[in-house]
């Protein structure tokens, strides 16, 4: 199963170039009704993507959509 990466891309806002430490979160929910927290945000002057499940597991990937539903769980 895919991760529903494109819809969330597409509701993503986004950050401020202006402001690096801005940071803006989207809720959304996984196929398997767990909910996770994604922040974009710059570091290093490079663009990360952190997806952060509510029980505390933080992932971070340098592009949204390598990340897979499996790879997320594993």
């Amino acid at each position: 199963m895919a991760f529903p990466l494109d819809k969330c891309w597409e509701n993503m806002p986004e950050v401020p170039h202006e402001d690096l430490h801005q940071l803006n979160v989207l809720t959304f929910t996984l196929y398997n009704h767990k909910h996770w927290i994604a922040k974009q945000y710059f570091y290093k002057n490079l663009y990360k993507t952190q997806l952060k499940q509510l029980t505390g597991e933080v992932y971070f990937a340098s592009h949204f959509h390598i990340l897979t539903y499996e790879g997320l769980l594993s």
